[in-house]
């Protein structure tokens, strides 16, 4: 270990990496698939979800509230039937406000869950009631030691004080409230279903039967055809928090996936960096090793002579690994949400660097029992062979190049989806103010004031984010077929400074201008191939709107959503009693910007607590916080690979020399130059180049396509990625193989053989 130091160093410091990455992201993937796992009947309570055109995904939790009654009595297989809705809301605490999260429930929900009544009564489930109960230790932090039983909260009184759930639950609740009961069918306003089957339920053939099943009821108005409720699928609650994309999570579930696997291939990198040198050293000591066995060593007394440096790695890498984990633990703790003592953490993240240290301790101990098994003539006389070495080796250059080649493809295609010409948009620098009165004018003079803002609009619909969301089914238009199903289309307000004010892209026809009335609008690209238009300039629909142009579509919203059929129109909400007003403002200002509103809304409109301000590139921006994330562990992960590769190919190639210097003393006997020399070597490396990108880039590809997949928009994969990647590996072999060999073909050939 002292001979060989920076082998040494580079593989312990891999393998703590590897150690680090692999135990903390097995530990969140754990965690995350562990939720709601703590209810007595876990396994059998589902959470329904089903098709919904108002989502963004096109699946929604958020159900009509009679759903739960009609599960119960149309299904068998049904036990018990729940309505529950988690809402967030604010309390006064002293001089401080307190965030609450309370859970609206109803006494089927008592009977699934358990849930402790530590005092009081259970009012607080009959439904349209009062009551309020609240969990013990929120009581605490908000009444300290009083009894809370009789308090005023959130408009209701607290009659009982029950047990809570920890925050490992997709329903953590603080409050426990009283639904109430809405009997219509086309509304929602948030609740969710949860079922609990029976304990001897086939719920294989539920499934089955839940997915193509169709509730169809009557909404309560005269005229309206039924409200009808399609795609419904049962979701184990203990999964919902992996399978539920609306779940907010700064790290989506696949990609704590891909970091544990990225973790595991960075141990493998290390142990292939380390098998290599040892191999190569154990190749240049076989006859050291048959001498000893003569001279009365056993294979014992040989078998711990090899095993303890390897043991004494293993031992350092972990020791490190826990150190890196006592660093990274405040960030661990940030993206995973785990609430976890540092202690608890390091003694998790230990079982799983003891079994990965026992799994290789095996791979090592089989490696040498392999070796063991030949006799003494081999040992001696065979000639040395070097192929477990290049296929190590291989691998370890196949690793590298597969993170490096995924790395640069996922830099380029965040890039890409930060690009306007792209996106159909030029959000860089605007935000939007949004005021619970109308005060337009006012509002418009005052930002005109602000020497920083460039530009101001009035009365368009908030762009990002969309706070508002209008959408209706559009069921004729023109050259509609007979078998054309209805279309639901999104409703976007704006005014005739829209276009310019974003740099929108039309593409066809005009933009809408003051003097047009509000049967004139504007459709996207996606309305057009909607409604299967090929020149949809002043093609009507539902007998009234006209179509004056079409413009690109925008990808406002979530990249792996795509964009729906978009009306821009001039007819404004009647009912509008807020003012919305976006600006521009000048490069690298806002938070200057951001403070001279701030202190215009303290003193024009002090009533107004918190006037919302939203920041157009930092909102989209929060839509990629999860692949930022994973870049950013990839590229770490990526250059940590790199180094233990170079440096392997640096202690391989040194071993090498030293192996072959009595050949190379000979070849120089015999006329060869440096040049010569070289090339061997350069043949040698550069075909193992060759043939580790040759398996290489076909599976980096297909694993990088497999993640492109889930956006709409997807870059290009140009050939100069390849070429450059290749163009780099190859300088760093002339780096490596030329200064080693160069050195060594130096050294007189007499000097050589002497010692040889």
């Amino acid at each position: 270990m002292r001979k060989y130091k920076n082998q040494t160093l580079i593989s312990v410091v891999g393998l703590a990496v590897g150690f680090t990455c692999f135990a903390l992201a097995t530990l969140w993937i754990r965690y995350e698939r562990t939720f709601d796992q703590f209810h007595k009947r876990a396994d059998l309570i589902y959470v329904l979800t089903a098709l919904d055109s108002h989502a963004l995904s096109g699946v929604s939790r958020s159900q009509p509230y009679p759903l739960a009654a009609y599960m119960k009595e149309t299904f068998p297989e049904v036990r018990n039937a729940a309505t529950v809705a988690q809402r967030v809301n604010t309390v006064q605490s002293g001089e401080m406000s307190m965030e609450v999260i309370a859970l609206e429930v109803d006494s089927t929900f008592l009977n699934m869950f358990d849930v402790k009544i530590l005092e009081g009564n259970l009012n607080f489930s009959t439904p349209d009631s009062k009551d309020i109960a609240i969990t013990l230790a929120k009581s605490k932090k908000i009444f300290g030691d009083e009894n809370p039983i009789g308090k005023e909260i959130l408009g209701g009184t607290i009659t009982a004080i029950v047990s809570g759930w920890n925050n490992h639950s997709n329903y953590f609740y603080d409050l426990l409230l009283p639904i109430t009961p809405n009997p219509a069918w086309n509304y929602r306003r948030g609740e969710n279903t949860i079922i609990e089957l029976f304990p001897n339920a086939n719920e294989k053939a539920f499934f089955a039967k839940l997915s193509s099943h169709t509730v169809s009821q009557l909404s309560g108005n005269e005229g309206e055809r039924p409200h009808e409720i399609t795609g419904i699928e049962a979701v184990p609650i203990t999964k919902m928090r992996c399978q539920d994309s609306i779940i907010d999570k700064d790290i989506k579930y696949q990609y704590i996936l891909l970091f544990s696997f990225a973790g595991l291939l960075v141990i493998f990198c290390s142990l292939f960096n380390y098998f290599t040198l040892f191999f190569s050293r154990f190749r240049m000591r076989e006859k050291e090793f048959a001498l000893r066995m003569v001279c009365g060593a056993s294979t014992r007394s040989l078998f711990f002579l090899l095993s303890v440096e390897f043991f004494l790695i293993m031992f350092i890498a972990s020791l490190l690994g826990l150190f890196l984990t006592h660093l990274s633990f405040p960030v661990f703790c940030r993206l995973s949400n785990i609430q976890m003592d540092l202690s608890a953490v390091i003694l998790e993240v230990s079982a799983y660097i003891f079994a990965i240290i026992l799994f290789t301790l095996l791979l090592f101990f089989l490696i040498l029992v392999v070796f063991r098994k030949r006799n003494l003539n081999t040992s001696i006389k065979e000639k040395k062979k070097s192929g477990s070495r290049k296929v190590l080796l291989v691998m370890q250059l196949m690793i590298s190049l597969i993170f490096a080649f995924c790395t640069i493809i996922m830099m380029k295609q965040l890039n890409f989806l930060h690009q306007s010409d792209n996106l159909g948009i030029d959000f860089k620098n605007t935000a939007t103010l949004v005021l619970p009165i109308q005060d337009e004018a006012v509002l418009y003079n005052h930002f005109q004031q602000i020497s920083e803002i460039s530009s101001v609009m009035l009365n368009n619909s908030s762009l990002i984010p969309q706070l508002t969301l209008t959408t209706w089914s559009v069921s004729d238009w023109e050259g509609k077929a007979i078998d054309d199903k209805e279309i639901f289309v999104e409703d976007f307000f704006i005014t005739d400074a829209f276009i310019d004010f974003y740099d929108v892209q039309l593409i066809a026809g005009e933009g809408l201008s003051e003097s047009d009335d509000e049967s004139w609008v504007l459709i996207n690209e996606a309305t057009v191939k909607a409604f299967k238009w090929d020149n949809p300039i002043g093609k009507t629909f539902i007998n009234y709107y006209k179509v004056k142009g079409v413009i690109k579509d925008i990808y406002k919203n979530v990249p792996t959503v795509p964009v729906k059929p978009i009306i821009y129109s001039r007819k404004k909400e009647s009912n509008q009693s807020y003012s919305n007003l976006s600006f521009r403002y000048q490069e690298g200002t806002w938070d200057i910007t951001k403070e001279k509103i701030d202190k215009l809304m303290q003193e024009e409109y002090p009533q107004i607590f918190y006037p919302q301000i939203f920041n157009a590139e930092n909102i989209y921006n929060t839509y990629f916080q999860s692949e930022a994330a994973l870049l950013k562990l990839l590229s770490f992960v990526s250059l940590v690979c790199i180094i233990i590769s170079v440096f392997g190919f640096f202690s391989l190639v040194s071993l090498s020399c030293e192996e072959r210097r009595k050949e190379i003393a000979i070849r120089k006997i015999n006329g060869a130059g440096i040049k010569d020399i070289l090339s061997i070597f350069f043949n040698e490396y550069f075909t193992l180049l060759v043939v580790g990108a040759v398996v290489t880039f076909p599976i980096a590809y297909y694993l990088i396509k497999k993640w492109m997949e889930q956006y709409v928009l997807q870059t290009n994969i140009p050939v100069w990625i390849y070429i450059v990647l290749v163009l780099v590996l190859a300088f760093v072999i002339v780096l490596c193989v030329g200064w080693q060999v160069y050195k060594t073909s130096k050294e007189n050939p007499s000097e050589v053989l002497k010692g040889e």
